[in-house]
């Protein structure tokens, strides 16, 4: 019989193969490129509370074909194939629903086959931000998406009413994971930073903040904009 390292060899000499061929035979090989925050009422046949905030993962399937019931192994960024305690340690989940977006609304789909983008219910617990799923864990995880831009823009957020503390900490997290541009940074002196792509994207932000996610008045500073020069970085006071 084959050594283990022989055998781990084999199967990730055959995943590359599928992955060039982008054939829709065998396993499949989905990349979640990040998680989407939809309302619960957008999703078809709910009964769920309109207000209620729903991730879906939105990615690609890169080989084979992905059906809907299909149980799948959520491998980090950082999943070592020749691991066996990494191998014990991979989650398994199973898609509630395969959709295809259509612009706002979302078509239930049975199957996708390779080549082909979609967003899957059910991963909200399993992913943070980004993943590759496959049917077992003797699979080399995809390299993650690298951003040429990066967050310029810091203003510190804090609520209107000292009540709704919790809520916008609860907001910021979910921001956070909905938008991959986003940076949160705290500060000794307890306050909350929010770091944006722009001042476009910070008003998006706190717009989504106030009506979705933290749902609460927000009070934002003045912003400061980093900018790298000769000796160093700076922060300016908008």
């Amino acid at each position: 019989g084959l050594a283990p390292e022989e055998g781990v060899a084999l199967e990730l000499e055959a995943e590359e193969r599928a992955m060039r061929e982008c054939t829709p035979a065998g396993p499949p090989l989905v990349y979640i490129s990040k998680m989407i925050s939809v309302p619960a009422n957008v999703l078809p046949s709910t009964q769920r509370d309109p207000s209620q905030e729903i991730f879906l993962a939105f990615g690609r399937v890169f080989a084979g074909t992905l059906r809907t019931g299909q149980a799948l192994c959520v491998l980090p960024d950082t999943h070592n194939p020749a691991d066996p305690a990494a191998i014990a340690a991979a989650r398994s989940v199973t898609p509630s629903a395969l959709y295809l977006m259509m612009g706002r609304g979302l078509e239930p789909l049975a199957a996708v086959p390779a080549g082909n983008v979609l967003a899957l219910a059910g991963l909200g617990q399993a992913i943070l931000k980004t993943a590759t799923l496959a049917p077992g864990a003797r699979v080399r995880p995809l390299a993650p998406l690298l951003f040429q831009a990066a967050p310029i823009v810091r203003v510190a957020v804090e609520p209107a009413d000292a009540a709704d503390l919790a809520a916008l900490e609860a907001g910021l997290a979910l921001l956070a994971r909905a938008d991959p541009m986003v940076r949160l940074e705290a500060r000794a002196s307890g306050e909350r930073v929010l770091c944006a792509a722009g001042e476009v994207h910070l008003e998006t932000c706190v717009k989504d903040l106030e009506a979705r996610f933290a749902r609460c008045r927000i009070i934002v500073s003045p912003p400061l904009v980093a900018f790298r020069c000769r000796g160093g970085v700076r922060a300016v006071a908008g």
